[in-house]
């Protein structure tokens, strides 16, 4: 089962392509700042609004090995983290069997706009901004 999270919620992607000469350059910039972000929170073990992850079960962290992370920098979950440009959407998703539990038990990937945290909210608008400002 694939989770899948598309930024149309109060924030047009379409309007700021359309105000670009190359909307697809435009959506691969926003992706590589979501891509950042989903490393740094896969990292330091935080939700999308960069809270820390509730922690294992007491039963389930007995069998980890001892001071692992909750969230690993390899495997499949870390592995499956996909980006995908269609026209004038970005599409980001986690495509393993276990991606759905884990995107309800702890998230790595924002369901809305507002759910990203706001250092990186700024820096998508403003790179848009600079976008629409270079093709005026």
């Amino acid at each position: 089962m694939a989770v899948k999270v598309e930024f149309k919620k109060n924030f047009n992607l379409k309007k700021a392509g359309q105000a670009v000469k190359r909307p697809t350059r435009l959506l691969k910039d926003i992706g590589e700042i979501r891509r950042n972000e989903f490393e740094y929170i896969f990292q330091n073990e935080l939700t999308p609004k960069r809270r820390k992850v509730k922690p294992l079960s007491p039963a389930y962290a007995k069998t980890k090995p001892s001071g692992k992370k909750i969230r690993e920098l390899t495997g499949d979950l870390h592995d499956s983290y996909k980006q995908k440009i269609s026209g004038s959407t970005l599409k980001e998703e986690l495509n393993t069997d276990y991606a759905s539990f884990v995107q309800n038990s702890r998230p790595l990937l924002p369901e809305t706009f507002e759910d990203m945290p706001l250092s990186v909210r700024k820096a998508i608008l403003e790179l848009i901004a600079t976008a629409i400002i270079k093709n005026l």
